[in-house]
This record gives C-alpha cells, sequence and structure tokens, in this order.
C-alpha cells in the first residue's frame, strides 16, 4: 500500500468536510475482524484452519476469544472458545481497507451496496459476511467448514449517522439507496 493511498482519503475528508485542521477531522482507528468458530470449538483441526483463514486474510495471527458466561440453550460454558480475532492498525489496516473496498466488496454476488443500519451511534461500521470465500485469499475449493466472518470499522470523531455516512463513502465504501 503506497502513501498515495492514504493522501488521497484524507484530501477526500477534507473536502467532504470542510476543515483543514486535521484534528478535527474524522479519523479511522482500527478494523476489527473476527471469525465465529461456533459448534466447531471441540475440533482442534477446524480451530487451526480458521486461525489459518483468518491469518491469510488479514496478515496477522488472531487472539482467542473465549465466553465469559454458560449459556444452556447454545451448550456453551464459561470459558469456551467462541471465535478468534484480528485487531488491525497502521500499515496493515490500509493494506485491508484497500483491498476490502476495491475487491471484496465489488465481488460479492449481488452486492448493491451497505445498508445504512450496519452503523452504529459511535458511528462505527459492521459488515457481515456469511462465510470466509469472499477473499481473494480463500480458495473455495480447500476449505473444510464455511464460517461467518464480521468486519468492524472503528472511528473518531463522528457525530451523527450522516456524517459517518459521508466519511465511509470518502474511504470508498458504496450505500445501497434503498435500504
Amino acid at each position: 500500500m503506497n502513501r498515495s493511498y492514504t493522501e488521497e482519503i484524507l484530501e477526500r475528508i477534507k473536502n467532504e468536510f470542510k476543515s483543514e485542521n486535521l484534528l478535527a477531522l474524522p479519523m479511522l482507528k482500527g478494523i476489527s475482524v473476527s471469525l465465529r468458530v461456533g459448534r466447531f470449538k471441540e475440533d482442534l483441526k477446524s480451530v487451526e484452519s480458521a486461525k489459518e483463514d483468518i491469518l491469510k486474510i488479514t496478515g496477522q495471527a488472531p487472539s482467542e476469544r473465549f465466553s465469559k458466561k454458560a449459556i444452556s440453550s447454545f451448550k456453551l460454558k464459561e470459558g469456551d472458545l467462541v471465535g478468534l480475532l484480528v485487531t488491525l492498525r497502521g500499515q496493515k489496516m490500509w493494506q485491508f481497507l484497500e483491498k476490502l473496498t476495491k475487491v471484496v466488496l465489488p465481488s460479492v454476488r449481488d452486492f448493491q451496496g451497505l445498508k445504512s443500519q450496519g452503523i452504529d451511534k459511535g458511528g462505527n461500521l459492521s459488515i457481515g459476511f456469511r462465510d470466509q470465500t469472499a477473499f481473494p485469499e480463500i480458495d473455495p475449493n480447500k476449505i473444510d467448514k464455511l464460517r461467518g466472518l464480521g468486519v468492524t470499522l472503528t472511528v473518531a470523531r463522528l457525530g451523527n449517522e450522516d456524517e459517518a455516512k459521508k466519511f465511509y463513502e470518502c474511504l470508498g465504501f458504496k450505500f445501497n439507496k434503498f435500504r
């Protein structure tokens, strides 16, 4: 990833928010990528495969996430492995963002834009994928199980949903006009 990409994004954000003060502009703090392990938590081979998948997708080793309490209806005990998480910052974050906006989302079948409901009150954007095969690093013929994948972009200095939507459009995301 080259510096011109981040400078290009910064220029778009400055123009959109009509401010030269960098400290007043919204900024992307990090991108979290999580992959749920779910009912395959006892299968060590499946967990290792999930770790390899998230490592291929992000270029960073994941941390394991464990349940904080027992939920009998889900057959979940306190301390069970429930997912894997990677938080990207700096150069890796910008590389992942570029891949997400220019390769992954446009290649999703029937993609017509993100729903604005994916933006929370703090301005963070959450995107869910049914499985990990949306990413080009994953060969669909070599995966053992399909796993849900979540991507969350964390931001600072956003006031409302309209500002957040403008900010994400500056980053290269497309929103569905009808949702």
